[in-house]
């Protein structure tokens, strides 16, 4: 039983979000945003003194809402944890922060990233990933630099697809690096990069195959095997298991190389959130 649905079926918790000098390396459009991938670490790490077990919880049902945007010169953010026990025994946990615009004495509170903890999922039946699978004889290759240059314009903290990506319409295949280590990490997910190098070549995926620069906005399931770590170098499998004008959905299995799982991600939800004002380069277009 988790010792927070012990307590209370609600509760805020006050979380102070360092603001290392690598965040500043991931951008949406010229300005600096924290990425998902941290956000469901210090949602975790925060809920570990109230929520019992919680190494054993997988992530179900996220949701990546609104971007926490980080401001030059900022040391810290201030935010909240806002965790609740659900009727259906999920745990849910939401970061939060509070906005005051301008001279207004109005204050409100944004959700930016929504995760949901289940201690009884049963991770959906692994469907094979053979990268042959993945790539046919048609297969696409494109460099690393060429990537975070016009493709994902990220900075060198988030340059972790440090090989050549593979990709044809089937999916896409990417060495993927666990970054530099950050001071103090212990965290229950593992490194944060390594998930965040495979949104790469997933979206890098989508510039080719439909066009369209695709964020991701949630996923339907997290599955940590054996959480990974920096410096480690992990393979990661894309496979697209839906495909529109407005929505890309794929399943990624990250490993590592010698094929020993690490984490599965399911329904991976990504979109163009830019408006249509960010545009892949017509080079990259399988035409």
């Amino acid at each position: 039983m988790e010792k927070f649905s012990q307590i209370t079926r609600k509760k805020r918790i006050p979380i102070t979000i360092p603001v290392f000098p690598h965040l500043f390396d991931h951008q949406f459009m010229g300005k600096a945003v924290l990425p998902a991938v941290e956000a469901m670490r210090i949602l975790v790490d925060s809920a570990r003194p109230y929520v019992e077990n919680i190494k054993n919880a997988d992530i179900v049902d996220a949701t990546f809402d609104k971007f926490l945007f980080i401001r030059k010169h900022e040391d810290s953010i201030e935010g909240f944890n806002d965790i609740e026990v659900l009727e259906n025994g999920l745990i849910q946990a939401k970061l939060v922060t509070r906005f005051q615009s301008g001279k207004s004495t109005i204050t409100r509170f944004i959700e930016h990233v929504t995760i949901n903890l289940s201690f009884t999922l049963k991770p959906s039946e692994e469907r094979a990933f053979d990268p042959g699978s993945l790539l046919d004889k048609n297969f696409f290759e494109i460099a690393p630099d060429v990537i975070y240059r016009e493709l994902v314009p990220f900075g060198p903290a988030y340059r972790n697809i440090r090989e050549p990506l593979f990709m044809s319409r089937n999916g896409a295949v990417a060495s993927v690096y666990g970054g530099d280590p950050i001071e103090g990490d212990n965290s229950r997910l593992g490194s944060p990069f390594t998930l965040d190098a495979a949104f790469h070549a997933a979206c890098a995926w989508g510039q080719r195959y439909h066009h369209m620069v695709a964020f991701p906005v949630g996923f339907s399931e997290r599955h940590i095997h054996t959480p990974t770590r920096f410096s480690n170098t992990y393979v990661a499998l894309i496979k697209p298991v839906h495909s529109d004008k407005k929505l890309l959905v794929f399943d990624i299995r990250i490993e590592d190389r010698e094929g020993n799982i690490h984490e599965t991600i399911s329904g991976l939800r990504m979109r163009d959130i830019s408006g249509g004002r960010l545009k892949p380069p017509e080079w990259i277009f399988d035409k």
